[in-house]
């Protein structure tokens, strides 16, 4: 089991860069996107999705987010502080992040 809760930041790519066309899911509790790692979508075998909360707006289309694996049942131990991602809404990514933080108090958040 991976229940492991990171902080990161997030930078949601511009529509002119073939981002989201809506506003980024700031504080969407429900929002869930496909992450890969170094550009890669198949991580373990899988390709994986996390629960994304952005929680603090630091520029435009610049977030501080926590991210948690979907399945943590079977999540594989992959991602560490300095991991960088891309989330994926199905073919197209819509941002780029860096792993800063692991969170140690996951009963503070509502993922």
């Amino acid at each position: 089991m991976n229940t492991k809760v990171f902080d990161t930041v997030i930078r949601w790519l511009s529509v002119e860069e073939g981002g989201r066309c809506l506003e980024i899911p700031f504080k969407a509790t429900k929002y869930a996107t496909q992450i890969a790692i170094d550009g890669n979508r198949i991580i373990c075998g899988s390709s994986w999705s996390v629960f994304c909360y952005s929680y603090e707006i630091i520029e435009s289309l610049k977030t501080k987010s926590y991210i948690r694996f979907l399945n943590v049942e079977q999540a594989p131990d992959i991602l560490f502080v300095g991991t960088k991602f891309q989330l994926f809404e199905g073919p197209k990514k819509v941002a780029v992040g860096e792993i800063v933080n692991i969170v140690e108090d996951v009963n503070r958040i509502e993922l």
